[in-house]
Formats: C-alpha cells, sequence, structure tokens
C-alpha cells in the first residue's frame, strides 16, 4: 500500500546533509508551521538539487514518513535567486532565515509568518544592497511581534506616557528596558533596568517595525544606524526568545558592511 501523499507551499530555511546524496530540509510552511522533510538525490547536481535552493519559495508534492516525510516534486515559485547572489543579501538572508528556523515549530502555525518573510525575502533580492540591513531588522522585528514578542517604542511600557510628542524636543538619548518589553520615561526608568540608546536608533527601530517594506525602500537608512538598530534585535532576541543567532554574530564580525 502506498504512503500517503500532501501537496503544499514552503519556504527553504535550512539544509541539512543525510548520508552521501541526501538533504533534510527545513521550511516554513504557508500556515506559518515548521516542515522538515529529506530530499533524496538533492545534494547530486540536476535539476531537483536547483529547485530546492536556500531562500526559495517552492510548491511541493510531500509523501508521508515514518519518521520524516519526503520531498517527492518541486515546483519554483519564487527562486529568489539575486538573494543568493551577493554576499550582503546573502548574510541578511541568513540571519532571517535562522530566526525562524528557531521560533516556528512543526505544527505550530503562526497566521500572517509565511506572507511577510516570502515579501521580505522578494524585497531583499531587489533592493539596493545598502538597504538589505534595513530589510532584515524589519523583519526581524515584525517576525518578533508576530510570535508575541512586539517591542514597544512609542510610549512607555510602565505608565502609557507617549515618549514621540510633536514639537518636543527629544532627548540624545531614551531608556530601553529590554525585559519589560521596550521604552520607559525618566521617571519610570529608575523602577526596572535599563539601558541608554540613541533615540535615533530607538525612530529607526519604531519605524522599521511599524512601517511597509515598500515605504522602507523609500526611506533609506544608513549603515551605523541599520547596525545600531540590528544590535538591539540582537539583545530583544536573547533577552525574549532565549536564543544567540550565529549569522547575526557572524555579520557583526565579518566586517561585510
Amino acid at each position: 500500500m502506498s504512503s500517503p501523499t500532501y501537496s503544499c507551499r514552503g519556504i527553504v530555511l535550512k539544509k541539512t546533509k543525510l548520508g552521501e546524496s541526501d538533504l533534510i530540509l527545513t521550511f516554513l510552511l504557508e500556515n506559518g508551521a515548521q516542515l522538515q522533510a529529506v530530499a533524496k538525490g538533492a545534494r547530486k547536481p540536476g535539476a531537483f538539487a536547483a529547485r530546492l535552493e536556500l531562500y526559495s519559495c517552492v510548491d511541493m508534492l510531500i509523501v508521508s514518513g515514518k519518521s520524516l516525510d519526503i520531498v517527492k516534486e518541486v515546483r519554483i515559485v519564487e527562486s529568489n535567486e539575486s538573494v543568493r547572489s551577493s554576499l550582503e543579501r546573502a548574510t541578511c538572508a541568513s540571519v532571517m532565515a535562522e530566526l525562524l528556523e528557531k521560533v516556528t515549530h512543526v505544527g505550530l502555525e503562526h497566521d500572517r509568518l509565511f506572507a511577510l518573510s516570502k515579501k521580505a525575502f522578494e524585497t531583499l533580492g531587489r533592493v539596493d544592497v545598502t538597504q538589505v540591513l534595513a530589510i532584515m531588522n524589519a523583519h526581524i522585528l515584525k517576525t518578533l511581534a508576530l510570535i508575541g514578542f512586539k517591542p514597544t517604542f512609542d510610549v512607555c511600557v510602565m505608565c502609557g506616557e507617549a515618549q514621540f510628542v510633536e514639537d518636543v524636543p527629544l532627548p540624545h538619548s531614551m531608556n530601553l528596558a529590554i525585559f519589560e518589553g521596550g521604552v520607559v520615561c525618566n521617571t519610570c526608568a529608575g523602577e526596572v533596568e535599563s539601558v541608554f540608546v540613541p533615540t535615533s536608533t530607538i525612530r529607526w527601530c519604531h519605524f522599521l517595525l511599524m512601517t511597509t517594506f515598500k515605504k522602507i525602500i523609500e526611506s533609506p537608512i544608513d549603515r551605523d544606524q541599520a547596525m545600531s538598530v540590528a544590535r538591539v534585535c540582537q539583545s530583544w532576541i536573547l533577552a525574549h526568545v532565549g536564543i544567540k543567532l550565529k549569522s547575526l554574530n557572524f555579520l557583526f564580525t565579518a566586517n561585510i558592511f
């Protein structure tokens, strides 16, 4: 009796070698859940392997297996080849993919996570290389929000006081209480553990979190600001998700940007 099959759409997040010619592939599925499946012969050069490149969005026919399911057929929806063609884009994509691989689980659905990530990878592949850090940061912040760890950058998380008031000069730095979930006003800062972060960084964090990718492309952010936002993201992931992203550490130490 043949094994049951099913169709699904997913983004390739990770490849793990299995034996001499096979791969275990990790996907983000359309429902936001994670899938791990074996692609037999995918390490051999050929059309099958070419359709399973990292960060590609693919339609698949899957055969249910005893331990791991098996990828039987693949059709490319979006190859995102340009993401893999430059070191800067690939580095940012690896951070996005690693975060998704760490925060998603088999059978646990996350509404809107697939649509967000599909758009982010596609955008990463077509923007100018000077903007890839902004797209990566925006994806990280939006992903954290969707999985329940949304940062608050515009009001004090303790008393609710607005921090960006029109016509009121902003201080050079603001208090960020990472474990409390966002910024705190000067009055509340003494009650919680917080760190000083440049106000410009906080404002960029808020903008990238709340704005569409289209508008982000229209609002270039310089390299230093983007790296400062990335460090806030790194601290947030460690505090709330409890993981250190190897790819993000590589980004900070490799002097790529």
